[in-house]
């Protein structure tokens, strides 16, 4: 963990354990930049955000898991991070409907949230996404919906992460849609776990306080651990 400290890890797990997955997935995002902004960016903004905070936490390589539409098996494959490299998004998307030129930007992930609350998210989206000319977009039109759920695809190509796999026991092909956050949260819930086995056996080995073991370099931590468990 190049960048964070151990106690730092702890904290944000403790801060955030009973959190909702939004919530969750904010303060990771604030976690790695306090300063920046949480819902003012895109899809594919954050990704690349959580993208680099797990390269700095954990390194390139990813293990995960999704269970096989074919034989029911957990699958268990592994990621390189540096795969999921795209250009920045554009700040206007176009599209020809009806014979009119619409220009859009990208929706932020705050609109995204609050549309997710309506009962019909997606035309209040567009609509508001809507840059010129104001007022002729109707965002209950499926056509233009289907239109423009494309374009933003296209333009956002990290803002959802759909992998293409295959099953290590019967082969079939799996499209399961990568959790970046779900992912990044669990491998920071096993590492907080191993952490606190440490201070758990140090502090009875030795009687040394929290503090005192999580501030220890890695390598020096183990070496005890080893000793205690011997």
């Amino acid at each position: 963990m190049p960048r964070f400290e151990p106690k730092q890890l702890v904290d944000l797990f403790d801060a955030a354990a009973t959190a909702r997955p939004v919530a969750r997935t904010h303060a990771l995002l604030t976690f790695d930049s306090p300063d920046a902004s949480v819902t003012d960016e895109t899809p594919g903004t954050r990704t690349r955000r959580l993208l680099a905070l797990r390269r700095r936490l954990f390194g390139t390589q990813m293990p995960c898991v999704a269970d096989c539409p074919g034989c029911g098996e957990c699958a268990e494959f592994e990621l390189d991070s540096r795969a999921f490299e795209a250009a920045l998004s554009p700040d206007r998307v176009e599209i020809e409907h009806e014979g009119v030129l619409l220009a859009f930007r990208l929706p932020t992930m705050g609109e995204i949230e609050a549309a997710a609350r309506r009962r019909d998210p997606l035309p209040a989206l567009i609509e508001a996404c809507l840059i010129e000319p104001r007022g002729r977009a109707r965002g209950d039109d499926p056509a233009l919906q289907a239109l423009v759920s494309a374009a933003f695809e296209e333009a956002d190509p990290l803002g959802s992460i759909v992998l293409d796999a295959a099953c290590p026991t019967c082969g079939t092909a799996m499209t399961p849609a990568l959790d970046l956050a779900g992912l990044l949260w669990r491998e920071i819930a096993t590492a907080v776990a191993r952490l606190e086995e440490d201070v758990h056996h140090l502090a009875r080995a030795y009687g040394w306080r929290e503090q005192d073991v999580l501030a220890m370099p890695e390598s020096r931590r183990r070496r005890y651990v080893e000793r205690a468990r011997a």
